[in-house]
């Protein structure tokens, strides 16, 4: 079973009210929407990194293939 580890941040009275009232309007914990909006975060700039590289490749090798 993996350990949960607690990671502590730092917010204005009127951040930490937004998140609270998002996440409850949501139907979530504050925890969960925290993690779940990091690792989406982390997912969508590695996505563009994959992307980026992948037009850096194609313009300096212009090949497309077809699904037939």
């Amino acid at each position: 079973m993996t350990q949960n580890e607690t990671l502590t941040i730092s917010l204005s009275k009127a951040d930490k009210e937004i998140i609270a009232n998002y996440a409850q309007s949501n139907g979530i914990s504050v925890a969960q929407l925290i993690k779940e909006a990091a690792l989406d975060r982390i997912e969508d700039d590695i996505d563009l990194e994959s992307y980026r590289k992948a037009i850096k490749e194609y313009y300096e090798s212009p090949e497309a293939y077809g699904l037939n």
